[in-house]
C-alpha cells in the first residue's frame, strides 16, 4: 500500500501572518514565509507593502522587491512608489540603481506602471532639494519627458519646480535652460514661470534681462501679478535706474495693471534716494490720479528726500496733509523740517512745527531742541516770545492713577492708627532731601531696605543731604535701614543665586512682627495735610521736566492701538473687540442687586486691586482664602466676583488683587504667608501635607508669596555683590522687578533686547563695546527670563512691546536705538510700530517674525487660559531644556561653538529652576507671531537695519533675506557668516555694524 501524502497546510489569519512578517528580522526570511502561506493565506496589502520596503532597504534585496511589487492584487500607492525610489537613489551614488528601479517600474519593466503626477512633482522636489542630487533631477526630468507621454499641465509643473530649484541655489542659468526647454517642448510657459525667472534675474542683478522677460510674458498675453512688477521695479530702483522704473510703472496702467501703494512707494523711494524728490512728488500726483491714496510710509519717505534737497517750504505742506489725513508722523519726520526752517531762519514755523509735534504726543530729539533753541536765541529782540511757543506741560504723569489713589488709601488709613496711639504722621511734597530736614528733629531715621534703583538713588541722596546739613541739637540723624525677609537669612551675599539650591537649604521663616507701641508726638511741628488724588497729581505735573513728554505715550495699550491700525487699513481683525481704553467692565461694586455695597473693599467699580489700610487688606485675604467656602458677607461676595473676573490663569488673581498692598507695605509678604498657612492648618487640624495645599487658594497665595521673596533676595544679592560684567539695577514695572544695566554717560541712546530664554548677559560682548564707540547702551532683562521677576501672568509679544515702551518712558526717558534678537527683535518691531516717536531706528538681529507680500488678515491673539495639556508640555519641554541646553546652543553656534560657555549654559539652566519658570515656557504654545514685519515696518516709517546669520538652523535665512528685499524697500541688510545670534558668536563684526549704522542715521 502506497503512503499517503502529507496533509496540506492549515491556513492561518492574515493578522497572524502579518505579525509573523514583521518580527521576522531577516527581510528574504519573511519573503519564505509570505510564498508559502500563499496557497493558503492571502497576506494583506499592508504585510506586502512593509516587506517591500524592508527589502528595498540592501542593494541585493532590491530585485525580489521588485518582484514582490508586481504580485500587489492592486497598484501600489505613490507613497510606496516614493519610498522604493528613494531606497534606491541612497543605496548607490552614482544613482545608477535609482534610474534603472525607476524604468523598471515605469518605462521598461514586463508591466510598467502609470506614473502618478504628484509621485513624479514629489521625486523632483526631493531631488532638487540637495545640490548633489539635483543633476538627478534633471536628468529623470529628460527621461520622463521622452519616454512617458505626459499631459502639458504635468510637464508644466516640473519644470516650474526645477526652474525655482535651480534658481533658489543660484544656478540661473540652468534655470533660463529649462525656460528654453520647455518651448522645445511646444509647451508654453504661464505665469507662475515668468514670475519665478524674473526674481531670479532681479536677485542676480540682471535687471534689464528680467524686465525684458516681463515684457514677453505681456506680449503673450499673459498677465502678470502685482508681485511680479514689484520685484522688477524694486531691483530697477536698487539700480539706480530709475527712469526705467518710472517707464515700466507708466506701462503698467496703459497694460490694464493698477498699480498699488506698494509699486508707488518702491519707485518713489528710489527716486528720494536720488536726490529727486520733486519728480517723486509728481508720483504721488500721478498715485492720486489712480485713486490711490498714500500712506505714511509714502510721506515720510517724501518730506524727509525734500528736507536733504533743502526744499522746507514743499516738505511742510506734505507734512500738513499729512497730519490732516491722520497719519502719525515718526519724529525724525518733524526733526528734518524743523532742521531744516532753523537752517534758513524761519525760527517762528519751526516753533509752531514743536508745538504741533509736542500737540500730537511726539517725543521732540534732543537735537531737534537744540537746533531750535540755538535758533530761538540768536534773536535777542524776541527770545521770550518764540520761547513760550514750545512750552508744554503734558497731560500725564509716569505714576498711574490707580497706584496714587491707592497710595492715599493706605495713608490714610496709617495716619488714622498712628492718631490712635497720640501719634501722626507727617506729610510734605517736594524733593525728598528738602522734605526729610524740614520736618525731621529726629536721632533716628529708619527706612526699608529697597532694592529698586530709583529708590536707593533717593535714600543715597537724603543720606548725603542730612550729612551736609547743620543741626541745633548736634550730630545729624542716623539712618537705620530695616527689612521684612520672610526667611530667615544673616547675609544676603551668601546666598545662593539657583532656587533649587536655595530650597534645599530649608532657611526657617520669619514670623511677623507684633505691633509696637510708639511714644506720644510731644513735639509742635506741622504734621502736613494729606493731599487730594487731584493735588497730588497736579503736584507731579509741575515737578516734571521736559524729558517726560514721553509719559503720554503710556496712556493707551499696545492691543488698542493695533487695532485702530489695522481698522485705517481696512483689515479685518477676526477678534472680538472685548479691550477698551477705560478698563475692564466690572459691575461688582455694587453687587449682583445693583445696590452699592457698604464697606467695600475696592476703589471703584471698575477697580480690581484691594484697597484700604491693614484692616481691610486683611479681610480681603480672609475672603480670598475662603473661596470655595461661600458667604453672606456682601463684600466678600464681591471680592468672590473679582476673583473670577482676574483669573485669567489658575492662581493669577492673587497678584492682582493684592499685589498693590504688598508693593505699598500696606501688608508685608511675612504676614501674608503666616495667615495663609494658619488657615491651612485649621483645615486641616493643625497638619499641613507633603502633598500640597488643600485649596487653590492656599496654594496661589503661598506661591505667589515665594516667588516675590525669591525675586527680591535676587535683586538685593545684585546690588551687593558685583555679578557679571556690568553693575546690576532694578526697576519695578507693573509691580514686578526688572532687572537692567546701562553704560556711558553721553550720546545717543542704544536700547538692547535679548531672545527667548536668554537675558542681558548674551550682550556681555557687545554692551562695552557700543559703548566705547561715543553711545549710551542700555541691555534689559524681559519679565519672565534671566533675573527678572516670573509672575503668574499671561505672556504675549503686546505684554512685552508695552514692556519696552514703558522702560523706555520711565528709564532712558529719550527716543532710543531699538536692538533685538530672535523674539526680542520681533517685540522691538512692533514697539517701533505702536510708538514710532520712541524709537530712533530700529535694528533686528535674525529676527522672528515673517514677511507676508499682500496680507488681507491680520489675527490678533486673545488672552486665554492655558490647558491642562499646554502647562505638561511646558514642564516636558524645560526638562528636556534642561537636559540638552549646551547642546542645544552649539546648533545655533555654527562657526564658533567655544563661544557656548559654561557661564552661558549655568546662567540659562540657573534661570529654569526659578518659580514661574514653566509658565513663561507655556508662552510658546500660545505666540502670535503672525504680524507681518513689512505691516511693523510700514506702520514704523523710520530706518531700519536687519542683521541676519545665515547659517542659522531656526529661519530659511536666503529665503527671509530674499523676501525682505522684495517687499520692503526702506530695509537695509547685511549678511553675516553666523547662526541664530551674531551678537554674540560674531560681536566685534555686529558691533562695529551697529556703531556704523548708529553715526549714519544719527547723521
Amino acid at each position: 500500500m502506497l503512503p499517503s501524502s502529507p496533509p496540506p497546510a492549515a491556513a492561518i489569519s492574515p493578522a497572524r501572518l502579518h505579525k509573523l512578517v514583521t518580527s521576522q528580522p531577516d527581510p528574504l526570511l519573511a519573503l519564505e514565509l509570505v510564498t508559502v502561506t500563499a496557497p493558503t493565506t492571502a497576506p494583506h496589502p499592508s504585510t506586502l507593502h512593509a516587506l517591500v520596503l524592508r527589502l528595498c532597504r540592501r542593494r541585493d534585496h532590491l530585485p525580489h522587491a521588485l518582484a514582490l511589487l508586481r504580485r500587489l492584487p492592486s497598484p501600489p500607492s505613490p507613497r510606496i512608489l516614493l519610498q522604493i525610489l528613494l531606497s534606491a537613489l541612497r543605496l548607490r551614488r552614482p544613482p545608477h540603481l535609482f534610474f534603472s528601479t525607476f524604468n523598471s517600474l515605469f518605462v521598461s519593466g514586463p508591466s510598467p506602471l502609470p506614473l502618478n503626477p504628484h509621485l513624479l512633482l514629489r521625486l523632483l522636489s526631493v531631488l532638487s532639494s540637495t545640490g548633489s542630487h539635483f543633476p538627478c533631477a534633471l536628468h529623470l526630468l529628460r527621461v520622463v519627458s521622452t519616454s512617458i507621454p505626459l499631459p502639458e499641465p504635468l510637464v508644466l509643473a516640473a519644470h516650474n519646480l526645477l526652474i525655482d530649484a535651480a534658481a533658489r541655489s543660484g544656478h540661473i542659468a540652468v534655470s533660463v535652460s529649462l525656460f528654453h526647454r520647455l518651448r522645445s517642448l511646444h509647451v508654453s510657459p504661464n505665469a507662475e514661470t515668468y514670475r519665478i525667472l524674473t526674481q531670479s534675474l532681479c536677485r542676480k542683478g540682471q535687471v534689464r534681462t528680467a524686465a525684458t522677460l516681463l515684457d514677453e510674458m505681456l506680449h503673450r498675453g499673459i498677465p502678470a501679478d502685482p508681485l511680479a512688477y514689484t520685484t522688477v521695479l524694486n531691483a530697477l530702483c536698487r539700480k539706480k535706474q530709475i527712469r526705467e522704473a518710472y517707464r515700466l510703472l507708466c506701462l503698467m496702467r496703459g497694460r490694464g495693471v493698477s498699480p498699488d501703494i506698494v509699486h508707488y512707494n518702491t519707485v518713489i523711494v528710489g527716486m528720494c534716494r536720488e536726490g529727486r524728490p520733486l519728480d517723486a512728488c509728481k508720483v504721488i500726483a500721478d498715485m492720486r490720479e489712480s485713486e490711490c491714496e498714500p500712506n505714511v510710509v509714502t510721506y515720510t519717505t517724501v518730506v524727509n528726500g525734500l528736507c536733504v534737497s533743502g526744499l522746507y517750504d514743499k516738505a511742510e505742506a506734505y507734512l500738513d496733509d499729512m497730519v490732516r489725513k491722520g497719519f502719525v508722523p515718526h519724529f525724525s519726520v518733524f526733526h528734518s523740517v524743523i532742521k531744516g526752517c532753523c537752517a534758513v531762519g524761519k525760527v517762528n514755523e519751526a516753533a509752531g512745527m514743536m508745538t504741533r509735534m509736542l500737540d500730537l504726543g511726539m517725543v521732540p530729539h534732543g537735537e531737534t531742541w537744540s537746533s531750535i533753541i540755538r535758533s530761538v536765541c540768536s534773536d535777542e529782540d524776541n527770545v521770550e516770545t518764540k520761547l513760550s511757543r514750545i512750552q508744554k506741560v503734558t497731560r500725564d504723569n509716569s505714576y498711574s492713577d490707580t497706584m496714587l489713589e491707592l497710595l492715599l488709601f493706605a495713608l490714610e488709613d496709617l495716619k488714622m492708627v498712628l492718631k490712635s496711639q497720640e501719634s501722626d504722621l507727617l506729610i510734605g511734597l517736594g524733593n525728598a532731601e528738602d522734605v526729610v530736614l524740614k520736618i525731621v528733629q529726629a536721632g533716628l531715621i529708619f527706612t526699608e531696605e529697597e532694592v529698586e534703583y530709583r529708590v536707593r538713588n533717593v535714600l543715597a541722596s537724603v543720606e548725603s543731604s542730612l550729612s551736609n546739613a547743620s543741626f541745633a541739637w548736634g550730630n545729624p540723624p542716623e539712618i537705620v535701614v530695616w527689612n521684612a525677609s520672610l526667611y530667615d537669612y544673616k547675609n544676603p551675599r551668601e546666598l545662593s543665586t539657583s532656587y533649587n539650591q536655595f530650597l534645599k537649604e530649608k532657611l526657617p521663616m520669619n514670623t511677623p512682627l507684633a505691633a509696637s507701641c510708639l511714644p506720644a508726638l510731644n513735639v509742635e511741628i506741622e504734621t502736613g495735610i494729606l493731599p487730594t488724588l487731584e493735588e497730588l497729581k497736579g503736584f507731579l505735573k509741575v515737578s516734571r521736566t521736559s524729558e517726560d513728554y514721553l509719559v503720554s505715550l503710556k496712556s493707551t495699550s499696545a492691543r488698542s492701538i493695533l487695532k485702530k491700525a489695522l481698522s485705517q487699513i481696512k483689515v479685518k481683525t477676526g477678534v472680538a473687540s472685548s479691550d477698551s481704553d477705560g478698563g475692564e467692565d466690572i459691575t461688582s461694586y455694587y453687587g449682583t442687586s445693583g445696590r452699592k455695597i457698604q464697606n467695600s473693599m475696592f476703589a471703584s467699580e471698575s477697580s480690581t486691586e484691594v484697597r484700604g489700610g491693614t484692616e481691610v487688606t486683611l479681610d480681603a485675604l480672609a475672603a480670598y482664602l475662603k473661596y470655595l467656602e461661600g458667604t453672606g458677607k456682601a463684600s466678600w461676595q464681591e471680592l468672590h466676583d473679582k476673583v473670577r473676573l482676574t483669573e485669567t490663569r489658575d492662581g493669577a488673581s492673587f497678584c492682582t488683587l493684592f499685589g498693590p498692598a504688598l508693593q505699598l507695605g500696606v501688608i508685608s509678604r511675612r504676614k501674608v504667608y503666616h495667615e495663609t498657612i494658619q488657615y491651612e492648618r485649621d483645615r486641616n487640624a493643625g497638619f499641613i501635607s507633603p502633598f500640597g495645599y488643600s485649596t487653590p487658594t492656599v496654594t496661589a497665595a503661598v506661591d505667589a508669596i515665594c516667588s516675590m521673596e525669591w525675586y527680591r533676595l535676587l535683586a538685593l544679592k545684585s546690588q551687593v555683590c558685583i555679578e557679571g560684567n556690568y553693575p546690576t539695577r532694578i526697576w519695578r514695572w507693573k509691580g514686578h522687578l526688572i532687572q537692567y544695566t546701562s553704560i556711558g554717560d553721553s550720546g545717543p541712546s542704544v536700547l538692547l533686547v535679548h531672545g527667548f530664554g536668554a537675558s542681558l548677559q548674551h550682550f556681555r560682548d557687545n554692551i562695552d563695546g557700543i559703548a566705547d564707540q561715543g553711545c549710551r547702551v542700555w541691555a534689559i532683562t524681559l519679565l519672565g527670563f534671566g533675573k527678572s521677576e516670573k509672575p503668574n501672568i499671561n505672556y504675549s509679544e503686546l505684554l512685552w512691546s508695552e514692556l519696552l515702551r514703558d522702560f523706555t518712558v520711565d528709564v532712558v526717558r529719550e527716543p532710543v536705538h531699538l536692538v533685538g534678537n530672535s523674539i526680542g527683535g520681533y517685540i522691538c518691531a512692533i514697539t517701533a510700530a505702536l510708538w514710532p516717536s520712541i524709537a530712533r531706528s530700529l535694528v533686528l538681529l535674525n529676527t522672528a517674525g515673517s514677511v507676508v507680500p499682500s496680507y488681507s488678515f491680520i489675527p490678533l491673539s486673545e488672552e486665554g487660559h492655558t490647558s491642562w495639556l499646554s502647562r505638561l508640555q511646558a514642564r516636558l519641554l524645560l526638562l528636556f531644556l534642561r537636559s540638552r541646553a549646551g547642546g542645544i546652543l552649539k546648533e545655533y553656534y555654527p562657526t564658533r561653538t567655544e563661544r557656548v560657555d559654561k557661564p552661558l549654559v549655568d546662567e540659562i539652566i540657573r534661570a529654569s529652576y526659578d518659580p514661574g519658570a514653566a509658565t513663561v515656557i507655556e508662552s510658546i504654545f500660545s505666540f502670535n507671531l503672525s504680524i507681518p514685519l513689512n505691516f511693523l515696518f510700514d506702520s514704523f516709517g523710520g530706518e531700519i537695519l536687519v542683521v541676519q546669520g545665515m547659517k542659522d538652523p531656526l529661519t530659511k535665512s536666503k529665503s527671509f533675506v530674499s523676501m525682505l528685499r522684495e517687499h520692503c524697500s526702506k530695509v537695509h541688510i547685511r549678511e553675516l557668516d553666523a547662526g541664530h545670534a551674531p551678537h554674540d558668536e560674531v560681536p566685534d563684526e555686529v558691533n562695529s555694524l551697529l556703531c556704523e549704522w548708529i553715526k549714519e542715521t544719527d547723521a
